[in-house]
């Protein structure tokens, strides 16, 4: 694992210092990952996990699902799968939940990822992940990271090169926004809403990758993929090993998103 310690500042960081890289953190053991830690503001450090891959067309920024939590190689389809988009061929980061939000499951709740706090962290890490690589970045959310996803898109959509969703949380409990109350009209970059036909969490039913590609009417290319099979060996119908994460066919979703972005990337 690469250590790059460093310190910037974005323009309105120089008088109230609130965009400084304080140090470095490591997650995981493989040793492509470089991952910085960033505070915004005072307390709200969070981490930055980057993967890169020689030739890449594209960075795809990643939101694990429940609190956002990165934990690679453990379960949830970002923290198992992120790897097979390195090697696909795509750069990908991976952004943690901050420090002074670890509350909701040791991570992000669902009101943290529709605010303004939360949009400043993305949109700094979409700063330094173009600076850094020269390349598009997408964003690729499943379960709550689409909340994530869609609560960015739909303020700064000029900021992002194309959108993923999985299992999208179009109907979630507790009278938080859903994905399909973002507008995403202003969102020209290409969009795609994959969901699992037996995808049996409440909060994310198949039918919602339909509704936000009817929503997200600005979108130059937008697309929604469903799929089937696999299996169901999960203890949770929102968790690990059921068709909300598309268990035993990852491969097959994995190719298919990496498909659309190839084809819509420069």
């Amino acid at each position: 694992m690469r250590i790059r310690p460093f310190r910037l500042y974005s323009p309105g960081a120089i008088a109230s210092l609130c965009a400084v890289f304080i140090g470095v953190v490591a997650f995981g053991s493989d040793p492509r990952a470089d991952t910085i830690s960033i505070e915004t503001r005072p307390g709200g450090a969070f981490e930055l996990s980057t993967f890169p891959a020689d030739g890449a067309k594209a960075v795809i920024l990643m939101f694990e699902g429940i609190g956002g939590t990165f934990e690679p190689g453990s379960e949830g389809f970002v923290n198992a799968q992120h790897e097979k988009f390195v090697d696909a061929g795509f750069i990908v980061a991976v952004l943690n939940p901050p420090a002074d939000r670890r509350g909701f499951r040791g991570g992000m709740s669902p009101r943290f990822r529709e605010s303004k706090l939360h949009a400043k962290d993305i949109g700094f890490s979409i700063r330094k992940l173009k600076q850094r690589f020269n390349a598009p970045v997408w964003l690729l959310g499943i379960s709550m990271g689409t909340k994530s996803v869609a609560m960015f898109a739909a303020i700064r959509p000029k900021r992002i090169d194309g959108v993923i969703f999985l299992s999208s949380s179009t109907n979630p409990p507790g009278g938080y926004k859903a994905v399909t109350d973002y507008d995403l009209s202003a969102l020209s970059a290409p969009l795609l809403a994959v969901a699992h036909e037996d995808d049996g969490c409440k909060g994310t039913p198949p039918q919602g990758a339909e509704e936000i590609v009817r929503r997200a009417t600005g979108s130059k290319n937008s697309k929604t993929l469903k799929f089937t099979g696999g299996y169901n060996i999960g203890h949770s119908p929102c968790g690990p090993g059921s068709p909300h994460t598309f268990a035993g066919i990852e491969d097959e979703v994995v190719s298919a998103i990496a498909a659309f972005i190839r084809e819509h990337s420069p």
